[in-house]
């Protein structure tokens, strides 16, 4: 999503110009092919927009449903927090944890077992391809439930 930030100028908004944006853009504004699957930078910004949305829309009515109120801004706000530190900050702990583990037992691995004599070739990863890497991880992970 780095080269979409910085190919869409979000990337060089103030953190709270991009909070203002926010709290008002619609996925349509962003992109009229927002919905439709298509693959252009804005249309797959518009779209994640809208997965949000969804998530948040659904949190939101099942808090209100639950407390049997109606939901003020305040009130979604402090619900929101509460739900963000007790679900997403765990599970992202928790990840950041395993891929550690991953990425040491992975280390060892390398020198013990996949290539217990060393190699001939002259190994480096960029960091781009590490956060590409590291991206791809964390999807795999939530897709498999790990």
């Amino acid at each position: 999503m780095e080269v979409a930030n910085e190919s869409l100028g979000i990337g060089q908004l103030p953190p709270n110009r991009f909070l203002d944006w926010l709290d008002q853009v619609l996925p349509p504004n962003i992109s009229p092919d927002a919905g439709e699957g298509a693959s252009g930078l804005r249309a797959r910004l518009a779209d994640s927009l809208d997965e949000l949305d969804g998530v948040l829309l659904a949190a939101i009515e099942e808090i209100a449903r639950a407390d049997e109120v109606d939901m003020t801004g305040a009130e979604a706000e402090a619900k929101l927090i509460e739900l963000w530190q007790r679900t997403f900050t765990a599970v992202a702990a928790a990840q950041e944890e395993w891929m550690e583990r991953a990425f040491i037992r992975r280390g060892r691995a390398i020198v013990e077992t996949v290539y217990p004599e060393g190699t001939n070739d002259d190994v480096s990863i960029s960091k781009g391809s590490l956060r590409w890497l590291v991206v791809v991880s964390r999807g795999l992970l939530l897709k498999s439930g790990i």
